[in-house]
């Protein structure tokens, strides 16, 4: 004889139920305040989320904390019936990956958003086979070609710019990019550009814009941007946190960490959208 007890699904409701999403939501607060404090506090760790974070630029800085804490190796989440209805199962033994969801709902007849943790697994915890990495090479001149055509704002040319060394400066004044007459090429060029681009991004979206307080931010939306492109990454002042940020709230931190992910978001959407464009009619011809 064989014994093989089976597991029981035991349902919670009611109270209990409310107090275990609470104390699960509670957990993840707090993990994301950990995640935080490690990225003050080491560089090494600021890199880890930056590589992260530039692979799933779609999630939240809070969202991507969480879910490089339970599958770095994560490329495609989906929750338990999105696989399902693919036809996909989940691995025995998958944990699930933790995700914060904003949620609106009605109380007395006013809308009220109230953020729950939900429930999603990668694709490495399935039974699907994932599509293989193509490792995408881009011309360095097609990516600063497709940084500037889909830039926002206005575009000129100038001998000099008031920051030295530099092939590019925002001109948050007058809302211009300014590109410096012979500025350089390869990756210094992409850097250079991509940093302006990503400081008149966060000026946007900022009700006061100081410049020294953002380009830390913008610094990192570069090295996301170039590490999402196949860019050096070399000059990049990414490996040491300013001293500041030891001294702000981890809101705050994850405050700055946002507006590097936004940048990073917006003008790489743009430039996917910018190079994929460009690429169609080619397609096309070939296919004829």
């Amino acid at each position: 004889m064989v014994y093989n007890p089976k597991r029981r699904n035991y349902v919670m409701s009611g109270p209990k139920y409310a107090k275990f999403k609470a104390d699960e939501k509670d957990y993840d607060y707090k993990l994301i305040d950990k995640r935080t404090d490690e990225i003050v506090s080491s560089p090494e760790k600021l890199i880890e989320y930056l590589e992260f974070q530039s692979r799933m630029d779609r999630y939240t800085v809070a969202n991507a904390m969480l879910i490089m804490s339970r599958c770095p190796q994560a490329s495609q989440l989906k929750e338990k019936e999105e696989w399902k209805k693919l036809n996909i199962s989940l691995k025995k033994g998958a944990n699930e990956i933790h995700v914060l969801k904003p949620e609106k709902y009605f109380k007395n007849g006013k809308a009220q958003t109230s953020t729950n943790v939900k429930y999603v697994y990668d694709i490495s915890q399935t039974n699907a086979l994932p599509d293989p990495e193509k490792a995408k090479r881009y011309d360095e001149r097609a990516l600063v070609s497709a940084l500037l055509a889909t830039a926002k704002i206005e575009k000129v040319v100038a001998k000099e710019l008031p920051i030295p060394d530099t092939c590019a400066f925002f001109d948050c004044e007058n809302n211009t990019l300014v590109l410096k007459e012979k500025g350089g090429s390869g990756a210094k060029l992409f850097q250079d550009i991509a940093r302006e681009l990503s400081l008149s991004e966060i000026a946007y979206n900022s009700d006061e814009y100081n410049r020294s307080e953002c380009e830390f931010p913008a610094e990192c939306s570069v090295y996301m941007l170039c590490r999402k492109y196949g860019i050096d990454t070399q000059g990049l002042n990414i490996h040491s946190v300013p001293d500041e940020w030891a001294n702000k709230e981890q809101k705050d931190v994850r405050l700055n960490l946002t507006m590097a992910r936004d940048s990073l978001n917006t003008i790489g959407s743009r430039m996917y959208n910018e190079l994929n464009r460009e690429k169609e009619p080619k397609q096309q011809e070939q296919s004829r």
